[in-house]
């Protein structure tokens, strides 16, 4: 999950917002189990890369 993830890129729970945009940008490109579809793709129309 986001919440996960972000908790691993972070040493102290004051910095999360140092890491935000690369946790959500990971997130984005990564192919969900749902719609086994990117959401970049979803929202765009286009792969992220």
């Amino acid at each position: 999950t986001l919440c996960k993830s972000l908790a691993r890129s972070t040493e102290t729970v004051t910095d999360w917002n140092i890491n935000i945009s690369a946790v959500l940008f990971a997130y984005r490109t990564e192919k969900q189990a749902t719609t086994k579809i990117e959401p970049f793709y979803l929202v765009y129309g286009r792969p992220a890369h």
